[in-house]
């Protein structure tokens, strides 16, 4: 199988293109809000939805310019609790 078909392949595209380019002109889109998901204490954090299953966390200051991309959901952790 050609490289540029893998899963994995596709998924390191999808997140190249959030962190690049989707994510850097708007962090504040509501689609990024996840509400008390995470709990109370994590409603700073954020998170940008591809291929339905999977999630990239992150966070940003405005003021600051700064967006700090903290980590990927994969097959392992997708809708597990991690109480």
């Amino acid at each position: 199988m050609h490289y540029k078909q893998k899963n994995s392949t596709k998924r390191l595209a999808a997140i190249t293109k959030l962190i690049f380019e989707k994510i850097p002109q708007n962090p504040t889109l509501l689609e990024y809000r996840q509400g008390i998901t995470l709990g109370d204490d994590n409603k700073h954090w954020f998170r940008a939805k591809f291929f339905q299953q999977y999630r990239l966390f992150f966070r940003f200051h405005l003021e600051s310019k700064i967006i700090v991309y903290a980590w990927v959901n994969d097959e392992d952790t997708n809708g597990v609790s991690h109480e």
